[in-house]
């Protein structure tokens, strides 16, 4: 079965329609990291600053700990979603381009 060159281009012009909406995602994505990472940092340290200047309460303890474990859970998951965006686009530029150059040379080579 051979693809028409027509619809060989339809098909790539849709990948990279659909690789360029990937792209603009994993950017949008990784600027928003960039623009949270420092401010949790700065608010982090702000809390550690203060529960050392304050006298040690078991109750700043146990709330500052909540912050830190819910800070690292919403970095942990910012990180995962980067990379299950960086493992698809990996998979889809090396599997579904390959896919189309070989109908492209198979059409083209008869």
């Amino acid at each position: 079965m051979t693809i028409a060159a027509p619809e060989l281009v339809e098909a790539e012009s849709e990948v990279f329609a659909e690789l360029a909406a990937i792209e603009a995602e994993v950017d949008r994505l990784v600027e928003r990291y960039a623009q949270v990472a420092p401010i949790v940092r700065e608010e982090l340290a702000a809390r550690r600053k203060v529960l050392k200047s304050r006298a040690s309460s078991p109750e700043i303890k146990q709330e500052l700990q909540i912050v830190e474990d819910h800070i690292a859970k919403l970095d942990r998951e910012l990180q995962s979603q980067l990379v299950t965006v960086e493992v698809f686009w990996s998979a889809v530029r090396f599997g579904g381009l390959g896919l189309l150059v070989g109908w492209g040379l198979k059409t083209w080579l008869g």
